[in-house]
């Protein structure tokens, strides 16, 4: 970090990851990753997360919901539905959907390295 701050928009990111059903921004920030996700009616982590679906996703996600309803789901009897205003820590194993007839808008900070959303 020059000078002790980094200030980074997602207007400006690093890339654009486009995928059935969604779009992430992803910006490089603290040495991280950060991604502004977009997801679209009809996703599905386990139909549209490509490798990172394949048995569930594997990694870990800190979340904030900004809008639109996100239903996760952590086995067989865990389920729960974000929306605006929520944050969400997840591990590893889980499934998700948008929910209704809204995009889903969050910001993820552990998950954005994943290919897909």
């Amino acid at each position: 970090m020059a000078g002790g701050y980094e200030h980074r928009r997602f207007s400006d990111p690093d890339q654009t990851r486009e995928f059935p059903f969604g779009r992430a921004v992803i910006c490089t920030i603290g040495g991280r990753e950060a991604g502004l996700y977009f997801l679209e009616p009809g996703w599905r982590l386990a139909d549209h997360g490509g490798s990172a679906a394949a048995a569930g996703s594997p990694d870990s996600h800190l979340r904030y919901h900004i809008g639109g309803l996100l239903t996760v789901r952590l086995g067989a009897d865990s389920e729960f539905t974000a929306g605006p205003g929520d944050l969400t820590a997840l591990s590893g194993g889980h499934d998700a959907w948008v929910t209704g007839d809204d995009p889903v808008i969050m910001v993820d900070w552990t998950g954005a390295s994943l290919r897909a959303g």
